[in-house]
């Protein structure tokens, strides 16, 4: 399967390209391997997006009914947290 995503890098910082739209973005850094790590997310989140939506709901917290019965699948999500008002979550970060 071709990636999504391609990485370059343009006066040592590290960019994305869209392959399918073209649009180009920063990963706002300049160090290979986090621009990698950053680059293989965003194909993964195309490649299998339902293991990342549980991947999302392991890192909220369990109290977070709402975000729990979202529906993830049409990308409503950042309005169901803004509409429940859910400012304060903490992500783990390992």
């Amino acid at each position: 399967m071709k990636s999504r995503f391609i990485l370059f890098r343009r006066a040592g910082t590290y960019y994305c390209e869209d392959t399918t739209t073209r649009k180009q973005s920063s990963l706002k850094t300049e160090d290979e391997a986090k621009a990698i790590t950053l680059l293989n997310a965003k194909n993964e989140s195309f490649r299998q997006p339902r293991l990342n939506v549980q991947i999302a709901r392991a890192y909220l917290p369990d109290e977070r009914e709402v975000v729990n019965a979202a529906n993830f699948a049409d990308g409503n999500v950042g309005q169901a947290l803004l509409d429940a008002k859910v400012w304060s979550l903490q992500l783990a970060v390992a």
